[in-house]
């Protein structure tokens, strides 16, 4: 069998290169009968499994031991005319750039010791130009840019610091501040008729902040701001829907049923992305997106005007006020959130979402007008103290334990309550 390179086309080509041969340490102790030489992969030659053959000009290929780098530079100096060989080293010069081509010449049949040898150990992988927010890299293809779902840099890697060195909390912490103020503020409420301090609910007051900042955070780096959204309406209706057949089921005076923190951040998140919805205006058909962001902002305030029309009728026994509570448990009105126009504080810290300090300039100037009209909640000034902490991690990824969590304990404290 030939090889289709033959030892008379090595020896050309090498008569070129002065550099000193590298023979492998495997080849070193003896003849190169005793082992015959490791053929080229189908890139080089065609026959695989072919032993390497003396060529037809009797030269002693025993004598000759070329190294791969020689090889391949001595390979493309001479531009060699026959077609079979510019087709092998064009196969050559098309190995990817992530393998170097002196392992891909040997990888198939060279052993452990030949590639230690011949690679280069400062060879280092290629770099890959990062995703950017602004755009991605031409060296990424598409197939991998596709895989990839781009967050703000304050997400992934921390650059978002803590204003205290060596102190910081992530958006699960701060989470789980809310939690523990919120169950106490909400025990005050349970158990206000049975005594409860009413100092209990200054524990409270920061809550709703804490969850508004979170809900920023979460819509800003969320993978479909859509299901986000649609999620949160979700939890509304179920939340209004169970805290109306509970009160049904189990009535009591002590305590009437008002909580439903979704409804809050699901407007929330109708201005964010209205907001969103502004910001694309910038980048075509102007005045769809505009009409819509503005559709999206006033929406919560139309919707208001059902519950006042309709409790007219439950008031003259035309409407029952299951139908008035079934309505509203679907619909979105501010006038019906948790906070009422306190919502409006949240399309301040999402357009300041990347100013933590204009974020609490916002929350200051809404504490200054409820402590004006001489209300507990401005107290929700201390909820820059964590906001200010907040480091720009995530922290643990648990977020369905927060949407569990909040129904159920309403509905124990509610049932404990009604015992009494």
């Amino acid at each position: 069998m030939q090889v289709k390179l033959g030892s008379d086309i090595i020896l050309n080509m090498c008569k070129t290169n002065d550099a000193t041969s590298v023979v492998p340490t495997s080849w070193q102790s003896g003849e190169i009968a005793a082992k015959p030489m490791t053929p080229l992969p189908h890139a080089i030659g065609e026959n695989i499994g072919s032993p390497a053959v003396p060529s037809r000009s009797g030269v002693d290929t025993q004598s000759l031991s070329v190294s791969a780098d020689s090889f391949i530079s001595t390979a493309s100096a001479e531009k060699l005319s026959s077609s079979e060989p510019q087709a092998a080293l064009s196969s050559v010069s098309e190995t990817p750039q992530s393998v170097h081509p002196q392992s891909a010449i040997f990888a198939n049949n060279a052993d452990a010791s030949t590639l230690a040898m011949l690679r280069n150990d400062s060879m280092t992988e290629p770099t890959i130009a990062p995703v950017t927010e602004g755009g991605r890299s031409s060296d990424i293809s598409k197939s991998d840019a596709s895989s990839r779902t781009v967050h703000s840099p304050s997400w992934r890697d921390g650059h978002v610091r803590s204003l205290i060195p060596g102190v910081g909390l992530s958006t699960f912490a701060i989470k789980m501040i809310g939690l523990v103020l919120m169950v106490v503020d909400h025990v005050h409420q349970m158990f206000s008729a049975f005594g409860a301090p009413a100092w209990l609910d200054w524990f409270g007051r920061p809550v709703a902040t804490l969850f508004f900042f979170v809900s920023v955070i979460g819509f800003s780096h969320t993978r479909s701001k859509r299901t986000y959204v649609w999620r949160l309406y979700a939890c509304m209706v179920l939340m209004a829907l169970l805290t109306n057949v509970v009160q049904i089921v189990i009535p009591t005076d002590n305590v009437q049923l008002t909580n439903n923190i979704f409804r809050d951040l699901f407007i929330g998140t109708l201005f964010m992305t209205g907001l969103d919805q502004f910001e694309a205006a910038a980048h075509g058909e102007r005045t769809k997106h505009i009409l819509f962001g503005v559709f999206l902002f006033v929406l919560p305030f139309i919707l208001s005007v059902i519950p006042i029309v309709l409790s007219d009728q439950v008031a003259s026994g035309s409407m029952p006020g299951l139908v008035l509570a079934a309505i509203m448990a679907f619909t979105p009105c501010i006038l019906l959130a948790e906070n009422t126009l306190m919502v409006l504080i949240v399309p301040f810290m999402y357009l300041f979402r990347n100013n933590r300090w204009l974020q609490c300039a916002a929350i200051a100037a809404c504490a200054v007008v409820y402590a004006v009209k001489g209300m507990t909640q401005w107290m929700m000034i201390f909820a820059v103290i964590p906001i200010l902490l907040y480091d720009g991690r995530k922290g643990r990824g648990d977020k369905y334990f927060f949407y569990v969590f909040y129904p159920a304990h309403i509905v124990i404290l509610y049932l404990v309550s009604a015992a009494l």
